[in-house]
């Protein structure tokens, strides 16, 4: 059984908080079934960004249409009595699609759980990680964290690796002197002309339950006209490199 998998069970069986459950699911590659007719040999094919998908809808006992979404082929063998296509995304990338539908997640197995397109909305928004921005009056303190956050940066690391477009994430701790709140902002430098900011989000969601308390996450593209992203990549920890 997966990370992903047990914490869902918790989740169902013994009323944990889904917190931790969703923030892995986000950042976990999940499965869904394609429509499409299936690939010659049944060989792995990367898609191209602008590929039309067609996924296989289920049907409640009330008549409702759903997605099936799964933890992982197991689960997925188990809906399944002839071979068919699915495709595999990270949960962030795959919900965003099925945002306007109802989802039932790993419906053949007794830990299998539902959600509204307002519950998939709730969770987008609450896992949502933003680009870092600085008033320009807003007196600031950068510099590096007392207490090394390895569990943060680790889990943003294996974020990362997956993307060739990320060439460096440097950390630092950035404290605003007027509210005292302290952020942890990541800046990370893409390949020219890739950025991918939508990244943020996963990595984001990936690191949610690894945020020291008292601290909020954000990210920042390096940019040589931007002070903080600038400071950060000079004065502060360079924890990934491509």
């Amino acid at each position: 059984m997966s990370t992903l998998e047990k914490l869902l069970e918790d989740f169902v069986k013994e009323g944990t908080s889904g917190e931790q459950f969703y923030a892995v699911l986000l950042s976990s590659e999940v499965f869904a079934l394609s429509g499409d007719e299936p690939i010659d040999g049944g060989q792995r094919k990367i898609l191209d960004a602008e590929t039309e998908i067609q996924l296989v809808n289920g049907e409640m006992d009330d008549g409702t249409n759903f997605v099936p979404i799964f933890t992982s082929l197991e689960e997925l063998q188990k809906s399944i009595n002839e071979e068919m296509n699915y495709i595999g995304m990270e949960g962030w990338n795959m919900l965003h699609m099925v945002k306007d539908t109802n989802v039932v997640i790993n419906p053949n197995s007794e830990y299998g759980i539902h959600l509204t397109p307002e519950n998939i909305a709730e969770i987008i928004q609450f896992f949502g990680a933003s680009q870092f921005t600085v008033e320009e009056e807003t007196p600031v303190l950068i510099g590096r964290m007392a207490e090394d956050p390895t569990e943060l940066k680790n889990v943003v690391k294996e974020v990362f690796a997956r993307d060739p477009r990320v060439k460096t994430a440097h950390l630092a701790l950035l404290v605003n002197e007027k509210t005292q709140e302290k952020s942890i902002v990541i800046a990370v430098d893409f390949a020219e002309g890739q950025e991918y900011p939508e990244i943020f989000k996963i990595a984001g969601s990936a690191a949610q339950p690894h945020i020291p308390q008292g601290h909020y996450l954000d990210f920042v593209v390096v940019n040589d006209d931007d002070g903080v992203s600038a400071t950060i990549v000079s004065d502060g920890d360079r924890f990934y490199t491509a």
